[in-house]
């Protein structure tokens, strides 16, 4: 969902659209990762620090430097949202190798626990 989003270069209308999303799925995550003592909480809050609002400039005097502002801005957002997607599909990736691993080290337990068929 979140790549979605991003798939398209971030223009400054889209500034304050990016950044409110980033802050509501961080805000999101973050009820996740809380929730979730196996997850590294000290870890998702240095990396994804909530964004400042954007708001529209003030003044139009200076109507190039308010766009590159609004730019960058949209910039930064959709840089985030795509390392927080990175960070969940990480997340998911080490949860399911774990599980992989530990089903086969009890399959292998099972198998080993079998008395041994044939002529011994």
């Amino acid at each position: 969902m979140i790549d979605e989003v991003v798939k398209q270069e971030p223009i400054d209308s889209a500034a304050a659209g990016l950044t409110d999303a980033y802050n509501r799925i961080r805000d999101a995550a973050q009820t996740l990762v809380d929730a979730s003592p196996e997850l590294p909480a000290d870890e998702f809050g240095r990396l994804f620090a909530p964004l400042e609002p954007v708001s529209p400039p003030a003044e139009l005097d200076n109507f190039v430097a308010a766009s590159a502002k609004l730019e960058s801005d949209a910039k930064k957002a959709s840089i985030r949202l795509r390392q927080l997607s990175g960070w969940f599909q990480g997340v998911v990736l080490d949860r399911t190798l774990k599980q992989r691993i530990e089903a086969d080290a009890r399959a292998k337990a099972e198998l080993a626990a079998k008395a041994p068929t044939g002529f011994t």
